[in-house]
């Protein structure tokens, strides 16, 4: 009984227990095996002994699978008809879960675009900020060469006009020193201050990444998937040659008779193997 709620089916009864072979069928056999391991075949009497008792082997055999079929087919049917209840169940199952992992997957895809995306334009503004700092040190350092220039111009200025004084007998001219030069040249220097620049690159450079979103339970399974577009271009390595045994068979095996010659076939060998079967005649 199949509801939207529930999914039964019915239990199998069948008669106990399963007798496969009973206890004539089983002593029979033993007798029969018996005859066979003391079987000497030595004449004609004896060899048509050995087919009766193949005839009988066969026959018992027979019997065996037709009764080991027939008990095992309600439990077949049972499980044909178990795959097929619970086959649309699983296709339900299997649909939720695609969407699901559909979802999953374009989710955790789009997380990981961002994540790169701001990496990207992390890395994009720290290299702006360095070129910055680059410009504003290579700036501060052409202000610092030029004041030094300055500097050097109106030292030797001084000492032309402290020239000229003393050579004309004038008292040497007082030389008013900057602020600057009130500092010992062997004073230790305060470092200097962080430019905003470099606080603006220390401040992208240590920032927190962008953390992916992880849920519990579920993982990202990476894997690389192959698909052979045109095996004849593939790398003999990589190319694995098998017979097709079956249509050689159904070729030269299937209808040969004895007698025949045997067929001819390159990287093929062929035997012929002949056997004694019954075939369930007596007389």
């Amino acid at each position: 009984m199949t509801t939207d709620l529930e999914l039964i089916l019915p239990a199998i009864t069948p008669a106990l227990p399963l007798v496969l072979a009973d206890r004539k069928f089983l002593t029979t056999l033993t007798t029969v095996e018996q005859q066979v391991a003391a079987l000497k075949v030595t004449d004609a009497s004896t060899q048509q002994l050995a087919a009766d008792l193949q005839i009988r082997l066969t026959a018992a055999g027979g019997a065996l699978e037709k009764e080991r079929k027939a008990i095992k087919q309600p439990f077949l049917d049972k499980c044909t008809e178990i795959d097929a209840a619970a086959r649309p169940v699983t296709l339900r199952i299997d649909t939720a879960k695609a969407v699901l992992k559909k979802a999953l997957t374009d989710f955790a895809l789009e997380q990981a675009r961002i994540a790169a995306k701001a990496e990207a334009d992390r890395q994009a503004e720290l290299r702006r900020l360095e070129a910055l700092r680059v410009a504003e040190e290579r700036a501060r350092q052409e202000k610092a060469a030029e004041l030094a220039r300055q500097a050097a111009l109106a030292q030797a200025e001084r000492e032309r006009v402290a020239e000229a004084a003393r050579i004309a007998g004038l008292p040497a001219p007082v030389v008013l020193m900057d602020v600057e030069d009130d500092c010992p040249d062997d004073a230790p220097l305060e470092p200097a201050p962080k430019t905003e620049t470099e606080k603006a690159i220390e401040a992208v450079k240590y920032a927190a990444p962008v953390v992916v979103a992880k849920p519990v339970g579920i993982t990202m399974r990476t894997r690389l998937v192959l698909r052979v577009v045109d095996v004849a271009k593939v790398p003999d390595v990589f190319v694995v040659r098998t017979a097709n045994e079956k249509a050689i068979n159904a070729t030269y095996c299937t209808g040969w008779k004895k007698g025949q010659p045997l067929p001819v076939v390159p990287g093929c060998e062929f035997t012929v193997d002949e056997t004694a079967v019954s075939t369930g005649r007596t007389f």
